[in-house]
């Protein structure tokens, strides 16, 4: 899991926030990372946005809503294999549908 220290947090709001979710959209080619979707598509927090308040581009990537549903129920399982390259690794747990 990557460090954050706890000053500097950024957590933003309106138009910074919308600038941000284009950013990563861009820097992941408008597609879920994990199904390769380009409609529906919304920004994912590696470290939850509620915990530790940190919007980067560093902490975020694209998941389609659907994707981005099944990590939020533990369907899916998303970790970074390397942030400069935003490479993910991805696993679903046994007996679940893909």
């Amino acid at each position: 899991m990557l460090a954050f220290p706890k000053q500097g947090r950024i957590k933003l709001k309106g138009q910074a926030y919308t600038n941000l979710k284009q950013r990563v959209f861009a820097l992941d080619r408008a597609r879920c990372r994990v199904c390769g979707r380009t409609e529906n598509l919304s920004l994912h927090h590696m470290v939850k946005r509620s915990t530790l308040r940190i919007d980067t581009v560093h902490n975020c990537l694209t998941l389609c809503i659907l994707c981005n549903q099944a990590e939020k129920e533990r369907k899916l399982f998303v970790k970074w294999v390397d942030v400069q390259t935003r490479t993910i690794a991805f696993s679903r747990p046994l007996g679940t549908v893909p």
